[in-house]
C-alpha cells in the first residue's frame, strides 16, 4: 500500500497529529526562524513520533529562493482569499489571512524541494478550505476535507490507541483513500465533496445496523448456553454442545466479515470505524 505524507507548518498550538494520523503515515514539519519553543510536553511528543518515523523535520529553506520560485499565478491564486476578503476584515485580521496563505505558498513550495519515499504521495497539508470558484478539486484538496471527516481524540486517547486502530485495519485505510481519490476526479464543491464521504459512512452505518441485528438473533437460534449449563457441561465433558457454541461464535464472525466486505458505502468503513473507536468529534 502506497503510503501518505504531508508537509506542515509545525507553529501552531495544535497540530492535531493524532487525527491527521488516522489519514497520514509521516509528516515533513517546518517552522520559521523566530517561531517559539514548543511546551516541553510536546516536544517530548515529537520526539516519541520521530522515533517511530511518523514526525521528521524538513530541511530549512531559503526564504529568498522561495520568493524568487513564486509566478504571478501563485499570487493571484494563493492571496485570492485574502482580496475578496479584505473589505470585510479587521487590519490585523486580514494580516492573519495574509500570513496563512502565505504559509500554504511554502507548502506547495516544499513539496517541489522534497523527494518523496519510495511508494509514497507527498501533499501539502494547507490551512485554507477550497475556494468555493474551485470547479476541479485536485487530490491535496480533498485529502483536507477527508481529513475533517475523522474523527477528533482527545487527550485521554494514547497514542498506542491510534497507532494500534491503523494497524488492524490497513485494508479499510487503503480503500478509503482510494476513494477520495476518485472524488478528486470530480468536478464538485467542498460541500458536495463532504456530502459524498456523508453519505457513504451513513450508507455503511445502515448496512452494519441491519446485519449485526441479523446476525445476533442467527447466533441466539443457533447457540444459547447458561453459566451453569456452561459448567454442567465442563463436569459432563459435554465437548460437543461446547464445540457447537464455539463454531457458532466463528460461524457469526465470518458472517460479520462477509457483510463488510459486500456492504454498501464500505469504501468509508474506515471512517466510520473510527468514529466507533474514537467518537464523532
Amino acid at each position: 500500500m502506497r503510503e501518505l505524507h504531508g508537509v506542515l507548518f509545525s507553529g501552531h498550538k495544535d497540530l492535531r497529529l493524532k487525527q491527521r494520523t488516522l489519514l497520514f503515515d509521516k509528516f515533513h514539519l517546518w517552522h520559521l526562524a523566530d517561531q517559539e519553543s514548543k511546551p516541553p510536553e510536546v516536544e517530548a511528543e515529537l520526539d516519541f513520533l520521530r522515533e517511530r518515523g511518523i514526525v521528521a523535520d524538513a530541511p530549512s529553506f531559503d526564504i529568498e529562493a522561495f520568493a524568487e520560485s513564486l509566478d504571478q499565478i501563485d499570487f493571484t491564486d494563493g492571496f485570492a482569499i485574502v482580496r475578496a476578503l479584505e473589505d470585510t476584515l479587521l487590519p490585523e485580521d486580514a494580516e492573519e489571512l495574509a500570513m496563512t496563505s502565505a504559509r500554504d505558498l511554502v507548502n506547495r513550495y516544499l513539496i517541489k524541494t522534497l523527494v518523496p519515499l519510495p511508494n509514497s504521495d507527498l501533499v501539502p497539508i494547507c490551512e485554507l478550505p477550497l475556494p468555493a470558484s474551485e470547479e476541479s478539486p485536485r487530490s491535496r484538496d480533498v485529502i483536507s476535507i477527508a481529513f475533517t471527516c475523522l474523527p477528533l481524540p482527545d487527550d485521554s486517547c494514547a497514542w498506542e490507541d491510534v497507532l494500534d486502530f491503523k494497524a488492524e485495519a490497513p485494508d479499510k485505510q487503503w480503500t478509503f483513500r482510494r476513494f477520495i481519490r476518485a472524488l478528486a476526479t470530480k468536478a464538485q464543491s467542498e460541500a458536495e465533496i463532504r456530502d459524498d464521504i456523508e453519505w457513504t459512512v451513513n450508507e455503511y452505518r445502515k448496512a452494519m445496523e441491519t446485519h449485526h441485528i441479523k446476525a445476533s438473533q442467527s447466533f441466539v437460534d443457533v447457540f444459547v448456553i447458561s453459566p451453569l449449563e456452561i459448567i454442567e457441561n465442563l463436569v459432563k465433558f459435554n465437548w460437543s454442545k461446547l464445540a457447537k457454541g464455539a463454531l457458532s461464535i466463528r460461524k457469526r464472525k465470518v458472517e460479520l466479515l462477509e457483510a463488510e466486505m459486500k456492504a454498501p458505502g464500505r469504501e468509508c468503513a474506515y471512517v466510520f470505524d473510527a468514529r466507533k473507536r474514537f467518537g464523532t468529534k
